[in-house]
């Protein structure tokens, strides 16, 4: 069946996948979808605040940051914002972010596009768009570009990073590592990376330190619905001290390196155990990388990985070394609606992909990357795309 207008109206979130992933451009249009999907009818991330602060790049940083006197900079209302405060951020174009002041469990501070991927985050010659220092902050529906190294680098706890379009940072050398989402800190935990589209995280000639997220930390949280590709390492990668994490329904394709690194290690300033075990591998698409699809390296304990879809990988699907076994593993085509290798294509599934109905609801998230809910028939699918189309 097709949406009806009104129905396309209601969709949570403008991401279509022609408009999801312009390999240039800095926002996503709304335009017209064909698609068996039913939205989800209640909004799985935070979207309100006991008190509210505004952004606009029509504001001034000496307004006090109401509806009718907003900021101007996204830096001075999170200098400002407190507990439970939802920041709502007006399209445009602002400077680079550092969010230090901390939220709650039940009052996170939000920060909120509130036009998703038009307020855009622009950080040419810095090393990071928006370094967050504060614990229990969601940076949500963010345009972020042109940092040197980093897109949304915590060092904190319990953040959130929702939905946000991530692309074109270019590391000038690769004397350093980098990603579009960085979760450093060897001992925080429970940062969540979801529904993030992550492409063009360049550096120069072969540098495999660039990824598209990069947790180091232990109990790290969850990356779910991800869709990564075009990054000069890998996809996703795990290491130092990071453990007991669950990667589930993200597709990733076109990363130099690899699709996926699951690793740990003892090294430098890193804390022990340094061994990379607990990690949960579910229902994820990995295609058309370099070398593995997913892969161990370091110090690796046993991890669980269960109905991946791993194909056309330079080196092969898995290579694993801390004793866990795939199972339910698919090795063929996922059958995108219109695969382009540099991105701008459309990453759902095709009706007649090995990737509709061959998931497994461990781990999975009750929601796709569009917000539809899961399953939409049958079982869960693999991928960050729910319902063949």
């Amino acid at each position: 069946m097709h949406l009806t207008k009104t129905a396309l109206a209601a969709l949570p979130l403008t991401l279509l996948a022609a408009t999801a992933v312009l390999p240039t451009g800095s926002t996503a249009s709304a335009t017209s979808l064909s698609a068996s999907v039913t939205t989800a009818t209640t909004h799985p991330w935070p979207t309100t605040g006991k008190r509210q602060l505004f952004v606009s790049p029509t504001g001034s940083d000496g307004n006090p940051g109401t509806q009718a006197r907003p900021f101007r900079q996204v830096n001075k209302a999170a200098s400002v914002a407190a507990a439970g405060t939802i920041v709502h951020v007006r399209p445009g174009t602002y400077g680079p972010v550092t969010s230090t002041r901390n939220g709650t469990s039940r009052a996170p501070i939000i920060f909120l596009s509130d036009s998703k991927w038009r307020a855009t985050i622009s950080a040419p010659h810095n090393t990071s768009a928006w370094t967050n220092t504060g614990e229990w902050v969601v940076i949500e529906k963010f345009n972020i570009t042109g940092a040197d190294y980093n897109g949304i680098m915590t060092t904190s706890s319990n953040g959130k990073f929702l939905g946000n379009h991530i692309h074109h940072l270019a590391a000038p050398t690769c004397d350093r590592g980098g990603a579009g989402i960085v979760a450093e800190n060897y001992s925080a935990h429970n940062n969540d990376s979801i529904g993030n589209v992550i492409h063009n995280i360049m550096a120069p000639g072969d540098c495999a330190r660039i990824h598209g997220i990069y947790y180091q930390s232990p109990n790290a949280g969850r990356i779910l619905n991800n869709l990564v590709y075009q990054t000069s390492g890998w996809g996703i990668h795990l290491w130092h001290n990071a453990n007991n994490i669950t990667i589930s329904n993200n597709t990733v394709f076109q990363n130099k390196q690899g699709g996926m690194v699951i690793g740990g290690s003892l090294e430098g300033n890193d804390i022990a155990p340094g061994i990379v075990r607990g990690v949960v591998v579910t229902n994820n698409i990995a295609v058309y990388n370099g070398r593995y699809g997913i892969r161990e390296m370091g110090r690796a304990g046993k991890n669980t990985y269960a109905n991946n879809l791993v194909y056309g990988n330079s080196n092969g699907s898995y290579s694993l070394i801390g004793g866990g076994r795939p199972t339910g593993t698919i090795a063929k085509n996922p059958q995108f609606v219109n695969y382009r290798a540099a991105g701008g294509g459309d990453y759902r599934l095709r009706r007649t992909s090995p990737a509709v109905n061959r998931g497994t609801t461990l781990r999975a998230p009750r929601y796709d990357l569009m917000l539809a809910p899961r399953p939409q028939a049958g079982a869960m699918d693999i991928g960050a795309f729910e319902g063949g189309h």
